[in-house]
């Protein structure tokens, strides 16, 4: 395998596989497992909205009913899943979702585990599946960039809304945090990777708890004024230039894009069309927003990244940072300081702490 090694998610309810898995793995190939799951919902929260390269699934938790949400996560996904199957003589490919989904599997001729077959195969299909699916996403997705790139220190600007982005370990950081937050000033739009059917419900999560208005928001007007919008999961959104006094959003296709709503998909269109926004980068896997928060920076915005030791996973905010584009790095509660100021002054501009 070809670049960095590729980081896995093991998912399944039995202790004994999942043990062997992860030796099996570790000492055949070089991964990066990044979770282990034992449930389907766990198993959903490690992989949804994440760049998690492989999921390697025991087919015991693909139980048939219909709302299994680490089913329907499967037949949505588009990086490849390896399905474990120990006691099945079944060993093809699976039509199960877009991406590419290879079932490896023991026997049942004792009706105990046999991991001899597994262990022979895994290795090698993994490389190939990870280098498959490498090549083709190596040409990433065309977002539109900034036509122009301001000096940072002299620009100046006022915030027209803030986005907040998260991934892994959202929802209970956003509900914590929230709690702390004035009224809004300004359109608050929350862009957490979360499936279509569970936006809604956090949303009214979301307002139960810290009794702010939060609503869930799809394509159009932003909502007015003291309202948090929670993007509809599922899908991505870009800023369209501005009509009237709302900022207004529309739904976009980005072809191979793992994890919606995609925050580098929001924030790029912003840059584009010079709309003001203040970023908020909290935990979450993978990379997500990191050009977004480039250009932004460049254009004079400020954005603050969640500490790396607070976060569930500190994938996204430790890449925000590492594009320089990032003004401060603080904890949950400071973070929502910087937020109510934001609110209280109106403007926000490129802030650096002399090296």
């Amino acid at each position: 395998m070809s670049g960095k090694p590729p980081t896995v998610v093991i998912a399944s309810s039995s202790a004994f596989l999942t043990i062997a898995l992860r030796q099996i793995l570790s000492g055949a190939a070089k991964v990066t497992i990044v979770a282990e799951a034992r449930t389907a919902a766990s198993a959903v929260a490690a992989l949804e909205g994440s760049r998690v390269d492989v999921a390697v699934v025991d087919t015991a938790l693909l139980t048939p009913e219909p709302d299994n949400p680490l089913v329907r996560l499967i037949q949505s996904r588009r990086a490849p899943t390896l399905l474990i199957d120990p006691k099945a003589d079944v060993d093809a490919p699976t039509p199960l979702g877009p991406g590419e989904i290879v079932r490896l599997s023991g026997s049942d001729k004792t009706g105990s585990y046999d991991l001899g077959p597994i262990k022979a195969q895994l290795a090698s299909t993994l490389a190939r599946v990870v280098e498959t699916w490498r090549q083709r996403t190596q040409s990433p997705a065309v977002l539109l960039l900034p036509r122009s790139a301001p000096d940072v220190r002299r620009a100046r600007r006022t915030a027209e809304a803030v986005v907040i982005g998260v991934s892994t370990g959202g929802p209970m950081v956003l509900t914590s945090m929230l709690k702390g937050l004035d009224a809004p000033t300004l359109p608050v739009i929350i862009a957490q990777h979360m499936p279509a059917d569970q936006t809604a419900s956090f949303a009214a999560h979301l307002a139960l708890e810290t009794g702010l208005r939060v609503v869930e928001q799809g394509r159009g007007a932003l909502p007015d004024i003291g309202v948090i919008s929670v993007l509809r999961g599922g899908a991505d959104y870009r800023f369209i230039p501005k009509q009237g006094e709302r900022l207004q959003l529309r739904v976009t296709d980005v072809p191979d894009n793992p994890f919606h709503p995609g925050i580098d998909v929001l924030l790029l269109s912003a840059a584009e069309h010079e709309i003001a926004v203040a970023v908020a980068i909290l935990t979450g896997m993978g990379e997500d927003g990191a050009e977004g928060v480039r250009a932004l920076a460049a254009q004079g915005m400020s954005v603050v990244a969640q500490s790396p030791e607070t976060c569930a996973v500190p994938g996204m905010p430790t890449a925000a940072m590492a594009t320089g584009g990032v003004s401060e790095v603080l904890g949950p509660n400071a973070i929502v300081e910087r937020l109510n100021g934001w609110m209280r002054k109106g403007s926000v501009s490129m802030r650096r702490t002399a090296s």
